[in-house]
């Protein structure tokens, strides 16, 4: 088992598992250009969040429950445990457990051969909260499915399972086998994604939350200097003024449909629609704050009438 600061280091230098989601955009927690920047450490490493935290303590206890619905033995080979691929040294995985000689309990039902999920295997376990119970109902999210399937390619495996804990109390959990189509794309995206972090060229850019505060943390302060911005800017000003107005127009659209709303309720605290739809417009208090001081960089369009910027 490797010491933090070698895991630490592996993670640096490949992408793993929970990063290839990121590398094709499709993560709901980051997007390439925050991805690059840390790869690069022109920003910090990511911190741990609350959910991170309860995900690690309760990852026995899904483990414990998943053996139990299942009948499979699981093995943790420890969170400092990495591999990296020795067919693409680019890609690296550490995994939550690892599925012994076992099959699957409920291959009958989903109508598939038994020996499909026989053999060593791979389990991702994750808690997820009640109100995203429905993100479960028919199959995880596609960045988890990605997940998996970067970690069946590093490890050797044919098939694996990834198993959530529910608002605390349901277990759900879905068998998958290795889908080489599905890998070669991620190899390739990866590879791609990496030329840029070798470039330190930065990748393109979107409207994430991500981004936004990737480009805040790589220039957080403005130098008092004017540039020639490229070609395309003089189309993204346009195509800025026009989301400034069509942005106005559908917030002007929504208060006009609130307001009917409070009209209609009056002094009354809730109403219900003839389609059955209930509205409460109910008193709230607010207390008072003190908003500590900061400071941030503000776009702004310098004369003519953009909507504002």
């Amino acid at each position: 088992m490797k010491t933090e600061s070698e895991w630490l280091e592996v993670r640096r230098q490949t992408i793993g598992s929970s990063e290839s989601p990121i590398v094709l955009g499709l993560s709901p927690h980051a997007k390439p250009v925050e991805l690059w920047a840390r790869k690069l450490e022109l920003i910090p490493a990511w911190e741990e969040t609350p959910e991170m935290r309860r995900g690690k303590r309760l990852e026995p206890y899904v483990a414990a429950e998943y053996e139990e619905a299942t009948g499979r033995k699981l093995v943790d080979l420890g969170r400092t445990h990495s591999v990296v691929s020795e067919e693409d040294p680019l890609l690296s995985a550490t995994v939550d457990r690892v599925i012994v000689s076992s099959r699957g309990g409920d291959v009958v039902e989903q109508g598939l051969p038994g020996d499909r999920w026989s053999g060593d295997g791979i389990c991702e376990l994750k808690t997820v909260k009640g109100w995203l119970a429905h993100e479960w109902a028919e199959e995880p999210p596609v960045h988890y499915q990605l997940q998996l399937q970067h970690q069946l390619f590093v490890m050797g495996k044919r098939w694996g399972s990834l198993a959530a804990l529910i608002g605390g109390d349901d277990l759900v959990y879905y068998d998958f086998e290795r889908d080489d189509q599905v890998i070669a794309m991620l190899r390739e995206e990866a590879h791609v994604f990496w030329r840029y972090v070798e470039r330190r060229e930065q990748p393109p850019v979107d409207g994430s939350a991500s981004t936004s505060k990737a480009l805040a943390a790589l220039f957080p302060r403005a130098e008092r200097r004017e540039v020639a911005l490229p070609a395309d800017a003089d189309q993204w000003a346009e195509e800025l003024a026009a989301c400034n107005r069509e942005v106005k127009a559908a917030l002007l659209e929504r208060d006009l449909y609130r307001n009917q709303l409070r009209a209609a309720l009056g002094a009354a605290d809730a109403g219900i629609t003839p389609g059955g739809i209930r509205f409460t417009n109910r008193l709230q208090q607010r207390k008072a704050m003190l908003v500590a001081e900061s400071e941030f960089r503000v776009l702004r369009r310098v004369g003519g009438d953009p909507e504002e910027s």
